[in-house]
């Protein structure tokens, strides 16, 4: 059957039924990219988010402490001094609370010994 003995109406109607089904497919596609985007931020954002505010807490507590310890060293006053080392022990708190909540939350065992290494040096 040659495309002129067609009629322009069929010919008209299977081309839109086409595009009406290529346009289904498309959107079907991009519902499903969707989803799978939806569960990679979700897994960000309640898993891996939380994981590095603690690893920053424990950075910071650390930080803190370094800088605690070094003015023990440049005071003179004796008050001071001990204003200082209560603060490292408190310091030293936060930084053991978010110690065990980062072991906690890492679950695959080679990052977990990692983590485990650099806080015991800590």
């Amino acid at each position: 059957m040659h495309q002129s003995a067609v009629k322009v109406s069929t010919r008209l109607t299977v081309a839109f039924g086409t595009l009406f089904l290529l346009l289904i497919a498309v959107a079907s596609l991009g519902v499903l990219r969707l989803s799978s985007l939806n569960d990679k931020v979700q897994q960000l954002a309640e898993h891996r988010i939380p994981i590095l505010e603690t690893a920053y807490a424990w950075s910071s507590a650390l930080q803190d402490s370094g800088l605690k310890m070094r003015n023990t060293l440049i005071l003179d006053a004796p008050g001071e001094i001990a204003k200082q080392v209560a603060t490292i022990r408190s310091d030293l708190r936060l930084r053991q609370d978010a110690s065990k909540s980062l072991q906690g939350a890492i679950t695959l065992p080679a990052v977990r010994s990692i983590v485990r290494l650099g806080l015991c040096q800590s």
